[in-house]
Protein backbone atom coordinates (compact mmCIF):
# COMPACT_ATOMS: atom_id res chain seq x y z
CA UNK A 1 0.00 0.00 0.00
CA UNK A 2 1.12 3.22 -0.98
CA UNK A 3 2.08 5.85 1.60
CA UNK A 4 -0.84 8.71 1.91
CA UNK A 5 0.75 11.79 3.31
CA UNK A 6 -1.60 13.19 6.32
CA UNK A 7 -3.16 16.73 6.21
CA UNK A 8 -1.15 19.71 7.08
CA UNK A 9 -3.61 20.01 10.35
CA UNK A 10 -3.06 17.08 11.52
CA UNK A 11 -0.19 15.93 13.16
CA UNK A 12 0.42 11.70 14.06
CA UNK A 13 3.01 9.95 16.38
CA UNK A 14 2.89 6.83 17.36
CA UNK A 15 5.24 4.83 20.29
CA UNK A 16 4.97 1.29 21.70
CA UNK A 17 5.61 -0.19 24.92
CA UNK A 18 5.72 -3.87 24.89
CA UNK A 19 2.28 -4.80 23.90
CA UNK A 20 0.66 -1.23 23.27
CA UNK A 21 0.58 1.20 21.10
CA UNK A 22 0.18 4.60 21.21
CA UNK A 23 -1.63 7.33 18.66
CA UNK A 24 -0.88 10.45 20.12
CA UNK A 25 -2.86 13.22 17.98
CA UNK A 26 -2.00 16.79 17.77
CA UNK A 27 -4.31 19.29 15.90
CA UNK A 28 -7.93 19.06 13.94
CA UNK A 29 -9.10 15.65 13.67
CA UNK A 30 -11.68 15.45 10.48
CA UNK A 31 -12.69 14.00 7.08
CA UNK A 32 -9.06 15.15 5.65
CA UNK A 33 -7.47 13.31 8.34
CA UNK A 34 -9.71 10.06 8.60
CA UNK A 35 -7.73 7.71 6.23
CA UNK A 36 -4.61 8.97 7.45
CA UNK A 37 -5.40 7.88 11.27
CA UNK A 38 -7.08 4.53 9.98
CA UNK A 39 -3.97 3.53 8.32
CA UNK A 40 -1.26 4.73 11.00
CA UNK A 41 -3.62 2.25 13.59
CA UNK A 42 -3.70 -0.89 11.37
CA UNK A 43 -0.21 -0.71 10.53
CA UNK A 44 0.27 -0.55 14.46
CA UNK A 45 -2.27 -3.02 14.99
CA UNK A 46 0.50 -5.69 13.22
CA UNK A 47 2.63 -6.00 16.71
CA UNK A 48 -0.02 -4.75 19.31
CA UNK A 49 -2.22 -6.15 21.50
CA UNK A 50 -3.77 -2.92 22.55
CA UNK A 51 -3.95 0.41 20.91
CA UNK A 52 -4.59 3.59 22.89
CA UNK A 53 -5.57 6.81 20.47
CA UNK A 54 -4.02 10.08 22.62
CA UNK A 55 -6.75 12.86 22.11
CA UNK A 56 -5.54 15.42 23.97
CA UNK A 57 -3.95 17.55 21.83
CA UNK A 58 -6.58 17.59 19.62
CA UNK A 59 -8.57 20.87 19.37
CA UNK A 60 -11.22 20.15 17.05
CA UNK A 61 -13.22 16.76 16.05
CA UNK A 62 -16.38 16.29 13.00
CA UNK A 63 -18.28 13.30 12.47
CA UNK A 64 -15.96 12.21 10.39
CA UNK A 65 -13.29 12.47 13.10
CA UNK A 66 -15.80 10.41 15.59
CA UNK A 67 -16.69 8.13 12.71
CA UNK A 68 -13.37 7.06 12.52
CA UNK A 69 -12.52 6.29 15.92
CA UNK A 70 -16.06 3.85 16.33
CA UNK A 71 -14.68 2.66 13.24
CA UNK A 72 -11.71 1.32 14.65
CA UNK A 73 -13.27 0.38 18.01
CA UNK A 74 -15.10 -2.10 16.07
CA UNK A 75 -12.36 -3.55 14.15
CA UNK A 76 -10.41 -3.71 17.32
CA UNK A 77 -13.11 -6.09 18.67
CA UNK A 78 -13.76 -7.90 14.90
CA UNK A 79 -9.91 -8.39 15.06
CA UNK A 80 -9.20 -9.24 18.83
CA UNK A 81 -7.36 -6.49 19.54
CA UNK A 82 -7.84 -3.64 22.88
CA UNK A 83 -8.80 -0.37 21.47
CA UNK A 84 -9.22 2.83 23.74
CA UNK A 85 -8.99 6.69 23.60
CA UNK A 86 -7.58 8.77 25.95
CA UNK A 87 -7.97 12.80 26.90
CA UNK A 88 -9.57 15.39 24.78
CA UNK A 89 -10.74 18.80 24.60
CA UNK A 90 -13.60 20.41 26.41
CA UNK A 91 -14.75 20.54 22.64
CA UNK A 92 -13.71 17.20 21.89
CA UNK A 93 -15.24 16.02 25.24
CA UNK A 94 -18.16 18.13 24.22
CA UNK A 95 -19.04 16.58 20.92
CA UNK A 96 -18.57 12.88 22.37
CA UNK A 97 -21.01 13.80 25.05
CA UNK A 98 -23.52 15.20 22.32
CA UNK A 99 -23.29 12.58 20.26
CA UNK A 100 -23.46 9.49 23.27
CA UNK A 101 -19.57 8.16 22.02
CA UNK A 102 -18.24 8.61 25.23
CA UNK A 103 -20.78 6.10 26.61
CA UNK A 104 -19.62 3.40 23.78
CA UNK A 105 -15.85 4.24 23.49
CA UNK A 106 -13.65 2.91 26.28
CA UNK A 107 -11.30 5.02 27.74
CA UNK A 108 -8.07 4.89 28.75
CA UNK A 109 -6.26 6.89 31.91
CA UNK A 110 -3.60 8.84 31.49
CA UNK A 111 -1.26 6.74 33.83
CA UNK A 112 -2.55 3.95 31.21
CA UNK A 113 0.12 5.61 28.60
CA UNK A 114 3.88 5.71 29.14
CA UNK A 115 5.63 5.03 25.81
CA UNK A 116 7.16 8.51 24.27
CA UNK A 117 6.28 8.90 21.09
CA UNK A 118 7.89 8.60 17.75
CA UNK A 119 7.31 11.22 14.57
CA UNK A 120 4.80 9.03 11.97
CA UNK A 121 3.65 11.32 8.66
Amino acid sequence: MPHVPGPQHLKIETSQDGDTAVVRLTGELDLAGEEHLDRTVEDLERNAGRVVVDLTQITFIDSSGLRALLRLWKRSQLNGHDFAVMGGSEQVRRTMALTGLDGVLPFAQDGDVLAAPQKSG
